[in-house]
């Protein structure tokens, strides 16, 4: 059952949102949200009813929420991390002569330039401070660079960037600092990230990575946004610097690496209760008269 949600989710996902890009969704949804949704509502109307084969009632009460929970978990986390893999195994790389050829092209995934020129003359900034919930012990500070890229110099002067270079730095702290000290800390941040960026070769790069609707390309675009060329739907792309062949990761290996062991701590708290065999012969008889 597992395995077939991880494919089927994950072919629609690529067939959907990333081959046919029949429409957009954040990328917070799509990896996060969608594959949650799923497997908490198999756990709840399919998955949940056949705990009544497990004795999980004690005199403190019944472990039937507990166990719901840890098989969400464990079907929920190899579909997350499949949705990653899928995006960045399956993305083209198109080299472009020139940066204003990227809209002349199928759009891609990523993307190799020869001729770019990227102005440092005009840079917008963004800056983002929020904390992940109410609970959470870790305040979270983003700073989001977003630079033009033309093909050459003289273009500055006349015309509209073909696309936008993203820059972004990230720190986080206790959150349980005084409001005095958190600002402190948030000063010296914003001026360490401006002078990493200032001192920073934006240039040098091995191949481009187009970024979908998510968090992330929200805050360069508020970025760009500060700029007196800001144009609605513009391209982000972000630098990377390593091999394309590297691209994955280890990915496909946590997807295969966190089923077995989800599906191996599954199998021994399936161990632990004893079975119900009232219940579990009222079941086998309902399948029968099937």
């Amino acid at each position: 059952m597992l395995l077939g949600l991880i494919t089927g989710y994950t072919f629609l996902h690529w067939l959907i949102f990333v081959d046919l890009e029949l429409f957009q969704l954040n990328k917070k949804i799509t990896d996060f949200v969608i594959p949650i949704v799923l497997t908490g509502i198999l756990n709840l109307f399919i998955l949940r009813p056949r705990f009544k084969i497990l004795k999980l009632d004690t005199k403190r009460g019944s472990w039937s929420d507990f166990y719901t929970i840890m098989l969400w978990m464990a079907m929920a986390t190899p579909i997350i991390i499949a949705q990653k893999y899928i995006v960045s195994a399956t993305g083209k790389l198109t080299e472009l002569k020139s940066i204003n050829e990227i809209n002349k092209f199928e759009h891609s995934k990523y993307y190799i330039l020869n001729n770019y020129y990227i102005d440092k003359n005009v840079i917008g900034i963004h800056s983002e401070l929020d904390v992940n919930d109410r609970f959470s012990d870790n305040f979270n500070m983003h700073i989001y660079f977003s630079v033009p890229i033309y093909e050459k110099e003289s273009d500055t002067l006349k015309a509209v960037p073909s696309a936008w270079l993203g820059v972004k730095y990230q720190e986080k702290i206790g959150n349980n600092l005084e409001s005095r000290r958190k600002k402190k800390i948030y000063q010296f941040f914003l001026n360490h990230s401006l002078k990493k960026f200032n001192n920073k070769n934006i240039s040098d790069f091995v191949y481009l990575n187009r970024l979908r609707d998510s968090e992330k390309r929200k805050g360069f675009i508020d970025a760009i946004k500060s700029t007196p060329i800001y144009t609605p739907n513009a391209i982000v792309l972000e630098a990377v610097n390593e091999q394309f062949e590297n691209r994955n990761g280890n990915k496909l290996a946590w997807i295969f690496g966190s089923a077995l062991i989800c599906s191996f701590i599954w199998i021994i708290m399936l161990m632990i209760p004893k079975i119900d065999e009232q219940q579990l012969n009222r079941i086998l008889d309902d399948s029968k008269e099937k």
